[in-house]
């Protein structure tokens, strides 16, 4: 898979050079390769703290398609779909590699594996390892007589050295029985990227024989994904992807887009050619990485793949076939009636028509207004992952559209109908998730569901919503004035000093103390202190955290509440008790001990467990009770029957007693608890320490 690993070695090494350095290496265009650049790149020293490149920061902002004198530069990987099946004919392929240059590993074919591509029990296998008996190779090529039809071959436009190896896989390809299979279907396979992949390898100045490496990496198959994550024709890997200016998220993939994918590929491979000179380097350094190539032309001392590909540990095995497996199909393609194929009907080739579609639509109005079958776009249209034309264009797209095909002839219709089609489907919006908010606070401020959510944005149930996801959801609505508050608990009611704003964050899965106060830019020391928390625990969805923020301070990011939009209970309260026990139809009572009476029986007369009155009072039921001593108790609120509240009397809140409020029948005397706290729970909000709110 040519970009499994090669950009990440390259980027590796990269990441070695100083920051100024790389910067200006990165703003010239790709040249010839310096002999001495990896040596230096190795013995420079850091760069002094004046120089070096300030560090960037943190942004939702969509990723910009990089310029081509910028390649160098990593983007992060996205999630990648779990790995597809490889194709029989690719298995077929590493076998008989395998049996004809070495033994270990054998594959065993999967089951589907058509007949034709088993290997042959009546053949004899000869076993070579393709390496010299000792560990230097000698210089000169294997001299052992070529096959007459060789002289007599039609060549392709990239450069073919008949080495052993590339003689092998001819021999392969025309006289062995899997070998005119696996040729076969490369070659009827090839019929419908064919036209568009000689067009695109043309347009950029390449031989256009270069469409077979396309073959080897997927088998022709767009829409493939690797074990490791590479995807599509030319198996990019992500950060590859976006180097060369591919668009991947989880709306589009362009990796799975034949023709983008194609132009991607032929500037990386016109890059490795520039680098290396030669087209057998090139196709090395795209299957094990341009800095493995660099590295191993360094140590032999040589630029030649033939040689480098016979010394002990030059190349990595899968690099010393792959390259005389390309050169070897595009002769096989350059001589289809030497090779028995030249009565093979080949697919035909892929027509379409493109027309330009403003984001946020879906495939089903396209497939409407081109009156076709909506499979039909989406076959088309591999690279468009959620059935809807992405809700913003790319940076790319001058008039803020994007590229769609239909099948052929149907252009025009989509062009004429399209608009009408589209009244009929719900008003849609782009729309950001913010930090803080789950896709049920979305729905209900859209006034819709999470379900209907989930369906217009094509989400799985498992599928986190993330900080910077982009929906398309419905206009959103005014709130109703009705909305119930939020009940936040506080370990005090912080005021705000002047020049701050009191607001409360709600986490949401997959939050951390440190994320939440990057969003915020506060100190993680601050959410601890204003909340009481735990830097060692875990943030649980749906806790709201108290902050203290600048007035001036902008955060339309993050999800935040104002005191308007919550109602705030110190913890230990009064209000407080109150209030939660309201939720269950309870009220919080003091019930004094009568003589005789036990725990079990104060249970029984007020409905509550042992374990419960334990939990309340924070005593074990062991311990005795005395005659008038006071226990809280939760009773429901329809055993208690509502007295009028006695004048406040003026004596100090932390020694006086307050008169039963409320007052239940005679067998279960009960006055209301004394709050353990001042009734004046409102503190003020300066710190202990100097409150820092770092501005981004």
């Amino acid at each position: 898979m040519g970009l499994t690993r090669s950009t990440s070695i390259v980027f590796l090494l990269l990441a070695l050079c100083p920051s100024a350095a790389g910067a200006r290496e990165a703003a010239q265009p790709m040249g010839p390769l310096d002999p001495g650049d990896a040596a230096w790149a190795k013995k420079q020293p850091k760069a002094p703290a004046r120089s070096a490149a300030p560090k960037k920061n943190r942004s939702n902002k969509p990723q910009q398609p990089p310029a081509p004198a910028v390649r160098r530069a990593t983007a992060g990987p996205g999630a990648e779909p779990p790995p597809s099946p490889e194709p029989p004919e690719l298995q077929a392929l590493r076998q008989a590699e395998r049996e004809l240059f070495g033994t270990d590993d054998l594959l065993v074919p999967s089951d589907g594996c058509p007949p034709e591509l088993l290997p042959d029990a009546s053949n004899t296998l000869v076993f070579s390892t393709g390496l010299p008996p000792s560990s230097v190779a000698p210089r000169a090529q294997n001299t052992s007589p070529q096959p007459d039809y060789l002289s007599s071959l039609r060549m392709p436009d990239v450069p073919v050295k008949f080495t052993s190896r590339v003689v092998q896989y001819l021999d392969f390809y025309k006289n062995d029985s899997r070998g005119r299979a696996v040729a076969a279907i490369f070659y009827r396979k090839s019929g419908r990227f064919e036209p568009m992949l000689r067009s695109v390898l043309r347009h950029h100045g390449l031989p256009e024989d270069l469409m077979w490496v396309a073959v080897v990496e997927s088998g022709l198959n767009p829409t493939i994904y690797s074990p490791v994550g590479a995807a599509g024709l030319w198996q990019f890997m992500p950060e590859s992807g976006r180097l060369y200016g591919l668009v991947i998220d989880r709306w589009v993939d362009e990796r799975l887009d034949p023709v983008r994918s194609t132009h991607a590929a032929a500037m990386y491979l016109q890059d490795l050619y520039r680098r290396f000179g030669t087209w057998e380097l090139a196709l090395g350094s795209y299957n094990m990485g341009y800095g493995g190539m660099l590295a191993a032309l360094r140590k032999y001392n040589t630029n030649d793949f033939w040689e480098l590909s016979r010394f002990e540990a030059g190349v990595p095995w899968e690099t010393a076939l792959y390259v005389p497996k390309i050169l070897a199909l595009a002769v096989v393609g350059k001589n289809p009636e030497v090779f028995g194929l030249a009565n093979l009907t080949r697919d035909p080739p892929a027509e379409f028509d493109e027309v330009d579609v403003v984001p946020g639509v879906s495939l089903e109005s396209v497939a409407k207004a081109a009156e076709v079958d909506v499979s039909d776009i989406g076959q088309l249209n591999p690279q468009l992952l959620a059935s809807r034309i992405p809700p913003r264009a790319p940076t790319r797209a001058a008039a803020g559209v994007w590229t769609v095909r239909v099948p052929k002839g149907h252009g025009a219709k989509v062009e004429a109908n399209l608009v009408q089609t589209r009244v009929a489907e719900p008003e849609l919006v782009p729309y950001t998730v913010r930090h803080g908010e789950s896709l049920a606070d979305i729905a209900a401020a859209h006034g819709t569901t999470t379900q209907e959510l989930s369906r217009h944005n094509a989400l799985t149930s498992d599928e986190p919503i993330r900080p910077g996801l982009l929906l398309m959801v419905p206009p959103r609505r005014r709130a109703s004035p009705t909305t119930e508050k939020i009940a936040v608990a506080v370990p005090v009611d912080l005021q705000p000093p002047a020049g701050y704003q009191r607001r409360f964050y709600q986490a949401v899965a997959g939050d951390t103390l440190q994320g939440v106060a990057n969003a915020l830019s506060v100190r993680v020391d601050d959410l601890i202190r204003w909340n009481g928390l735990d830097v060692r625990a875990r943030l649980h969805p749906g806790m709201l955290l108290l902050t203290l923020l600048p007035a001036t301070q902008t955060l339309s990011r993050v999800r935040l509440l104002s005191d308007d939009d919550v109602q705030v209970f110190v913890v230990g309260s009064d209000a407080f008790f109150d209030y939660h026990e309201a939720q269950k139809g309870r009220v919080r009572m003091v019930t004094v001990v009568q003589s005789g009476e036990t725990w079990r029986s104060i249970a029984a007369r007020t409905g509550l467990s042992l374990g419960m009155l334990e939990r309340i009072n924070q005593r074990s039921r062991s311990t005795p009770l005395q005659e008038g001593e006071k226990l809280v108790v939760y009773v429901p609120a329809s055993k208690v029957a509502a007295q009028p509240k006695p004048a406040p009397q003026a004596k100090d809140p932390e020694l006086s007693t307050p008169e039963p409020s409320e007052s239940v029948s005679e067998d279960m005397p009960l006055v209301p608890p004394q709050d353990t706290q001042d009734s004046d729970t409102s503190v003020s909000a300066e710190p202990s320490e100097p409150l820092e709110v770092d501005s981004k």
